[in-house]
């Protein structure tokens, strides 16, 4: 019961990581940078040099973001394995077990299914 448990406060640490961090927010940023970038570059109305000025400022941008989501991801890593590291270290769960117990197929199912089923909850009670 206790791999059980741990599994469940890693997944919600996670979660409650990428929620704060706001992660799905700024990849929205980023597709969106990259939608208008790759309009403008198509564009044969628009003139080579704007074309190069947009590319420029976008791939910049894009490299900046990618720093940025790069961090978030690495502390949200962190977060979420916290609630791990510390059962781990009272000899609760052992990284091997933990490791094997949520790789398998049925632990990983239920899991996208529980969040799938979270999000959709989050969407019609305006969360």
């Amino acid at each position: 019961m206790g791999l059980v448990a741990v599994y469940l406060l890693v997944v919600m640490a996670f979660t409650w990581a990428l929620l704060r961090c706001r992660v799905r927010v700024q990849l929205t940023q980023v597709i969106a940078l990259s939608r208008h970038a790759g309009q403008t570059l198509l564009n044969p109305r628009i003139e080579d040099e704007v074309k190069e000025a947009v590319a420029r400022s976008s791939a910049f941008a894009l490299l900046q973001q990618g720093w940025v989501m790069m961090v978030k991801m690495a502390l949200c890593l962190g977060v979420g394995m916290l609630p791990l590291f510390i059962a781990a270290g009272f000899n609760v769960v052992s990284l091997t077990a933990f490791a094997e117990f949520s790789l398998r197929p049925d632990v990983l199912l239920t899991t996208l299914l529980g969040l799938a089923l979270l999000a959709r909850i989050r969407r019609r009670h305006g969360g």
